[in-house]
């Protein structure tokens, strides 16, 4: 996977439905090398922490192979990097091979990938319709979270090389099936991905639950 552009945006106020809201969801990208620290890319941040960032939600990852589609289905002529909120433009990201621990090596840093993303309404607020949600979520490419191993500097055209990942498999597409689902899976399954030691810990919780429930 190589990255295509590197998208930073701060808080800003806008008014949506008669109310005043802040949102990140309008990011642009840089030129030149820029430093990922622990919680966000320098020259980033999140607006709503209750939901957004943190530790496990640092850098988030999205495919510019889905951008074509995208373009067809909302009849746009063009969309700029960044345009799903996302801090790394991904020339192809396969969530169905992307696996929660897989770690990258890219530019100075690595990034360990945690889990998929679920929009919120304010990329309908971006993209002046809610229904796209939906869309987002029907069409299957969630895009990734990832979380700050090591911090270091990267760039536009710097490569993502993978160099660990967890023993137990689980794609970014089966959990992201699992929300779709509304939490349905089997028992044997769910005991075995609480195994998994880089999962974030509201995950490994819910499947300890599944896994303990009566039958």
């Amino acid at each position: 996977m190589k990255i295509l552009a590197v998208n930073v945006g701060l808080p800003q106020k806008i008014q949506w439905q008669n109310k005043e809201i802040q949102t990140s969801i309008y990011k642009s990208p840089i030129k030149g090398p820029v430093m990922v620290n622990a919680e966000n890319i320098e020259g980033d941040r999140q607006s709503d922490l209750n939901v957004h960032g943190g530790l496990d939600k640092a850098v988030y990852a999205y495919s510019f192979d889905t951008y074509p589609w995208w373009q067809r289905e909302l009849k746009i002529d063009s969309l700029p990097y960044g345009s799903f909120g996302e801090n790394l433009t991904l020339d192809a990201l396969d969530e169905s091979q992307v696996f929660v621990g897989d770690i990258f090596e890219v530019g100075d840093c690595q990034l360990e990938a945690v889990q998929p993303r679920v929009p919120c309404f304010k990329l309908g607020i971006k993209f002046g319709e809610q229904k796209i949600i939906q869309t987002f979520n029907d069409y299957h490419r969630c895009g990734v979270y990832f979380r700050v191993k090591q911090p270091g500097m990267i760039r536009a055209g710097d490569t993502m090389k993978l160099i660990g990942s967890e023993t137990i498999k689980a794609s970014m597409a089966e959990l992201f099936q699992f929300i779709k689902d509304k939490g349905v899976t089997t028992k044997t399954r769910a005991a075995e991905l609480a195994k998994i030691q880089s999962l974030n810990i509201k995950w490994r919780n819910k499947f300890i639950q599944i896994s303990q429930s009566p039958d």
